[in-house]
């Protein structure tokens, strides 16, 4: 079987990217990086806090947060 652009069959070309691999070996990464559009890579300090309760904008630990975060956000769109 061939395949258009290809003209080795593919037996051949798996036996080109094993002389390839031992060349270039693979080596295990030590973290997982996405280059694809969608999910992003989050850092540790992130997915840390994903693991905390959610805290809905009706509570009043919402409301204390905002009225903490509220005057430096204002300063920061100046």
């Amino acid at each position: 079987m061939f395949f258009p652009g290809i003209r080795k069959c593919p037996h051949e070309v798996n036996l080109t990217l094993n002389k390839i691999s031992n060349f270039y070996p693979i080596r295990p990464m030590s973290r997982t990086v996405l280059l694809n559009p969608g999910p992003v890579n989050i850092t540790d300090k992130v997915r840390q806090a994903m693991t905390l309760p959610d805290l809905c904008h009706r509570e009043k630990e919402f409301s204390n947060l905002m009225a903490a975060i509220r005057p430096n956000f204002s300063k920061s769109l100046i």
